[in-house]
């Protein structure tokens, strides 16, 4: 007989996809019980809040990368003006 319970969602197949491992772990322990052993284990390596961490780094990637823009899109704009500039000198003297 057919268990609803057994049924998988199209969300499962997605973490199937993205870890066949997370996937199997959380139907048979449960996403509760593997947060408090993530968090437990988490504890041991004296990371209190990872979620911080995470933030902390994307932060200065973003930031890091802005300021690589900027500075590729002066380049860019002084390579135009230079272009043009050669361009009228010698065909326009």
């Amino acid at each position: 007989m057919f268990n609803p319970s057994e049924r998988i969602s199209p969300s499962e197949i997605n973490k199937y996809v993205y870890c066949p491992y997370g996937w199997y772990y959380e139907r048979l322990y449960g996403r509760k019980r593997l947060n408090g052993l993530r968090k437990t284990y988490l504890q041991t390596l004296g990371i209190d809040d990872p979620g911080k961490d995470a933030y902390v780094k994307g932060q200065k990637f973003h930031k890091q990368y802005r300021s690589f823009s900027f500075i590729r899109a002066v380049m860019q704009t002084a390579a135009f003006i230079i272009i043009v500039y050669v361009f009228v000198y010698f065909f326009f003297k």
